[in-house]
């Protein structure tokens, strides 16, 4: 509180969000929210656990969402409870109930749909009670990892050379011109000509990203023929009960959890903003801008002066 009776913001508005995030009350608010979920989650995966043929799909979302409103009354943080029961029943109806319906018609059956085509990758197949990204994650990441390696160094290696050929539009033109002039000769062809050092080194740096655009493509070939072959086998070997740990834990559960703390996050946001819209509107005393504006004023009426107006 400043000396007029006014507040002033302790921080840069900047770092306005993460003060919010750090404040000691917040915290505490953020950590209850937390516990609540975390605690509607235990109290919900034995019975997730226990689905099985035959279920009622629309009873029993009665009783988990029920249990989370009554929770979520109860800790009474920033979060709204009826903002936390709107986000399980939105994915309940984007995902869960699918899911339900499955299990209750066919059980803990994670049935792969191939794509009827000659060449499948990983990308191609299809599971709706356990979907190939989850599998991947648990089973399959380092194999994913070298994947994205590869797709990454090949996106680098096409990034540079398109920045090459901005900045050479004369080897565009070339490149344009001679499609089927290998580029090792073009080199030779401009040392012989003492070409632009700075010029024969981007040719050389773009054969050189070609080659490792080559090399890397085959790689990413390979790894995913591997890739997909291995998902392909694991669907056909996963348990009833890794199919249960999956899907709850990894699936279900990890879902509800991220949407409901972002409810944490987007109070945050909030909050951030309406402050900030505060600081903004009383950044400025109204005397200070009135005084501004009369400076202006005159400046503006001096120069007309100058240019032989009068107001």
């Amino acid at each position: 509180k400043n000396h007029s009776g006014y507040f002033n913001l302790n921080c840069k508005k900047e770092e306005l969000r993460q003060t919010i995030e750090n404040e000691k009350s917040f915290v505490s608010q953020k950590q209850t929210f937390e516990k609540t979920v975390n605690d509607w989650c235990d109290w919900c995966r034995p019975q997730l656990l226990k689905l099985n043929t035959g279920i009622k799909p629309k009873e029993l979302i009665e009783v988990y969402s029920e249990e989370l409103l009554q929770n979520a009354l109860k800790d009474k943080s920033l979060v709204d409870a009826y903002n936390s029961y709107d986000s399980l029943m939105n994915y309940w109806a984007d995902v869960m109930q699918d899911d339900f319906y499955l299990i209750s018609n066919d059980g803990w059956k994670a049935n792969l749909v191939l794509p009827a085509k000659k060449y499948i990758i990983y990308k191609d197949l299809v599971c709706d009670l356990l979907p190939v990204d989850l599998c991947i994650k648990k089973f399959f990441s380092k194999e994913k990892e070298e994947i994205d390696f590869c797709e990454d160094e090949i996106s680098s290696s096409k990034s540079g050379n398109e920045e090459i050929l901005e900045s050479w539009p004369d080897f565009e033109e070339y490149l344009n011109k001679n499609a089927k002039v290998k580029l090792e000769k073009y080199v030779e062809e401009l040392k012989t000509q003492k070409a632009e050092a700075e010029y024969i080194a981007a040719v050389e740096k773009y054969i050189s990203n070609q080659k490792h655009i080559k090399e890397m493509n085959a790689q990413l070939k390979e790894k995913t023929v591997s890739l997909t072959a291995v998902i392909i086998e694991k669907y056909k070997t996963l348990s009833e009960n890794e199919i249960k740990q999956i899907v709850v834990n990894d699936k279900w559960l990890t879902d509800i959890s991220e949407i409901l703390m972002n409810e944490m996050q987007n109070i945050t946001q909030k909050i951030a903003t309406d402050v900030t819209e505060l600081v903004e509107r009383y950044e400025h005393k109204l005397s200070d801008i009135e005084a501004e504006v009369s400076k202006l004023e005159k400046e503006v009426a001096a120069h007309l002066a100058q240019m032989g107006f009068n107001l």
